[in-house]
């Protein structure tokens, strides 16, 4: 193995309520993507889908949060990152080759001193060439730029002598070590910060030939490798193509496997997918699967593997966390289907042991798709998961949404998440007198278009600190609400106008 490399930074800042962060230049397919946004405010960040949010955290009137992303080599200009209100916004993203793309990141640590602190790190993986971040976020954009901790260099940096004060910071090193605590950084003076640290895995080769594959394998097509695939495909896999490796599959695909798609390795695969298999699409593994899925297994799939087989981790088709709740969910195997009813989702993902014959398919059913469910879980206190509906006794709530805002008025609890009010006042059409309009004239039109965002649940679970997760890295509030609320349709909105 190598250590990962960093090819490319680009960086971006504004006093906005959103930033478009541009790409680095010379992307390539398979190329691991890692952003970081620091903010002069305690809002939230909301990354594209594709990302993978890996740490926020904030410190007073400061936030810094990391996501990343593999890239398909299409990748050009900017993308977007929102932020839940107005502030000063600086970002950083860094192009890394030779990444496996499995990357980690430690809880982030917070403070206003002088002397930030980088927390402790040990990846699942352990030791190896190993490449650490440690990203910084700090208010005071005037200051000079602060000296990263001992042993890191290439620092990088943006916000300097901006105004409201901002600065996103970030240094790397190569080690192997399996747990690295790194020393602290060093302000010019005391200032609110939010740090965290960051490492990522190298990619996995083999003694013999590497194959590394920047578009789709069609047509029956084969792709074989003497040691290893480092990466079987960084688009898809389809129509009965196939990619094989005598040593193993480090990565087998970043996009869809599907149409009667082969992907296997005799020793091992470290990691299935981050997107779909689908169709009667199969992936093996003769000795064991260290990471299976990062997203679903669908229509008559195939993920098998031999002798060890920790799981298969499911999560949202589209990259992101399920929403938490209950599901009852249907395991297909070759041996049999096996039926599980009323089971709590709340991590985001769900896991299926990998013992016994080959896994062929799992569908996940929200519970408010079937009637007659009962059990003891505490529910969310809507109809849809309600495990006794037939006793389900209503009440109401009143959700006070208004536009982001740097300051909003003193006791109002609203959620800050208002785009666009389009409004259209009742028309008469006396005597029918326009030709433009109906008889009767028409009626008033209201259309709210709402952000989505990061969300802790205070307003709308009357039991968050009984889940066992902090709903803030749970998904977001609109895909939780409507996961929640299936029937939506008919309910009063207000629209309120005026002046603080």
């Amino acid at each position: 193995m190598t250590f990962p490399v960093v090819e490319g930074v680009a960086s971006t800042g504004a006093n906005a309520s959103a930033l478009n962060v541009p790409y680095p230049s010379g992307i390539a397919a398979g190329d691991l993507l890692v952003g970081m946004m620091g903010v002069n405010g305690s809002g939230g960040h909301t990354w594209p889908a594709e990302w993978t949010v890996l740490a926020y955290g904030t410190s007073g009137s400061n936030s810094l949060s990391v996501a990343c992303t593999l890239a398909t080599g299409s990748e050009s200009g900017t993308f977007f990152v929102d932020y839940d209100g107005s502030a000063r916004l600086d970002a950083l993203c860094y192009r890394i080759s030779g990444a496996s793309g499995s990357v980690e990141a430690a809880a982030c640590d917070s403070g206003s001193d002088n002397a930030p602190t980088t927390p402790s790190l040990t990846p699942s993986w352990g030791s190896a060439d190993n490449l650490w971040l440690v990203p910084l976020s700090k208010d005071g954009g005037t200051d000079s730029v602060p000296s990263a901790p001992s042993g890191f260099g290439n620092l990088q940096s943006h916000g300097a002598g901006s105004s409201p004060g901002e600065m996103v910071l970030c240094a790397q090193q190569d080690n192997t070590v399996g747990t690295y605590d790194p020393a602290n950084w060093t302000l010019p003076s005391s200032r609110e910060w939010v740090a965290t640290t960051v490492a990522i895995e190298p990619a996995v080769g083999g003694a013999g030939e590497t194959v590394d594959l920047g578009a789709d394998v069609v047509s029956v097509s084969n792709t074989f490798g003497n040691a290893s695939i480092a990466r079987g495909a960084s688009s898809g896999v389809s129509s009965t193509s196939s990619a094989w490796a005598v040593a193993g599959v480090a990565r087998a695909l970043s996009a869809s496997l599907s149409s009667h798609s082969a992907t296997a390795g005799e020793l091992s695969e470290f990691l299935a997918f981050d997107a779909p298999l689908s169709s009667h699409s199969g992936a093996q593994g003769e000795t064991h699967v260290r990471r299976r899925l990062q997203t679903t297994v669908s229509s008559h799939s195939t993920v098998a593997g031999e002798p060890d087989q920790p799981a298969y981790v499911l999560s949202h088709p589209a990259g992101g966390d399920l929403p938490a709740g209950l599901y009852d969910i249907e395991i297909t195997r070759a041996s049999g289907t096996t039926t599980l009813d009323s089971v709590e989702i709340t991590g985001g993902t769900y896991v299926v042991s990998a013992a016994g014959s080959p896994l062929l398919g799992v569908v996940l059913t929200p519970l408010f798709d079937r009637t007659g469910a009962t059990g003891t879980r505490k529910c969310y206190n809507t109809r849809a998961t309600c495990q006794d509906p037939e006793n389900y006794d209503p009440e109401d709530l009143a959700l006070m949404f208004a536009r982001p805002m740097a300051v909003l008025p003193k006791g109002l609890l609203a959620i800050p998440s208002v785009d666009a009010i389009e409004t259209a006042p009742t028309r008469l059409n006396i005597g029918a007198g326009s030709k433009n309009a109906g008889p009767f004239g028409s009626r008033a039109v209201a259309t709210v278009t709402f952000r989505d965002h990061p969300s802790p649940d205070r307003l709308v679970d009357k039991y968050p600190g009984d889940r066992g997760f902090d709903p803030l890295t749970r998904g977001t509030f609109w895909t939780k609400w409507l996961a929640r609320n299936p029937y939506y349709q008919n309910r009063r909105l207000v629209i309120r106008d005026g002046y603080v």
